[in-house]
This record gives C-alpha cells, structure tokens and sequence, in this order.
C-alpha cells in the first residue's frame, strides 16, 4: 500500500491506522518504542496519539488536536458569554465615563 504525503513529504496515517498501532500497544502486543522502530515512526508521535485516544476518542486522533475538559470549554463560554452580554459599565455609551479622561472626545473622534 502506498502512504499518502503532505506537500512537504510527510506522511499522512489514517485514524483507522493510528487506532489499530495504539491498540497494538494497550492490549500489550508491543510497546511504543517497539513499534515506533516496526513502523519506522517517531516515538513521540505515537505517545501523542496514545494520549489523544485515551483522553478523547476517535474524534481527537482524527482531529490530531489536544482534548480540552469539559469543565475548561464550559468557563470559556461563560467568559465569552459575559463578555458578549452588553456594554461594560465604563463604557456605556453615555458621554465621560469616570476614570477615563476625554472619554467623550475619544468616542468623537472614532464616530
């Protein structure tokens, strides 16, 4: 079979090939350095997808992207949710705002 390359000559493994050699590994028929030497690749990538599929699934080995907690997404929507709400009280769109000198010639010049 030939392996599919990137622009830059790189391989592109399938989710389906990364998930079989990390089975490989967790059911205890090899160990990452054994089969980074058998599939000639690199010992740090085949740590990454272990890493990847244990902590997220097909989805994140496919994705080859970090999983992130549930708990980390849901304080980031809050974040981005209270940020989004409405205008800020120091800057409420009514003229000088206390503590910002020339509030009301900054908006001015941006209008």
């Amino acid at each position: 079979m030939k392996m599919q390359r990137k622009a830059d000559g790189r391989r592109v493994f399938t989710p389906e090939f990364k998930r079989e050699q990390i089975n490989r590994v967790m059911r205890g028929e090899t160990t990452v350095a054994e089969l980074s030497r058998e599939r000639d690749v690199a010992r740090p990538l085949l740590q990454r997808w272990k890493q990847l599929l244990t902590q997220g699934g097909e989805r994140a080995i496919a994705a080859d992207e970090d999983v992130v907690p549930v708990s980390r997404l849901r304080a980031a929507e809050q974040r981005n949710s209270r940020a989004g709400a409405g205008p800020r009280p120091a800057d409420d769109g009514g003229g000088d705002s206390p503590g910002r000198p020339g509030g009301s010639q900054k908006k001015a010049a941006l209008v």
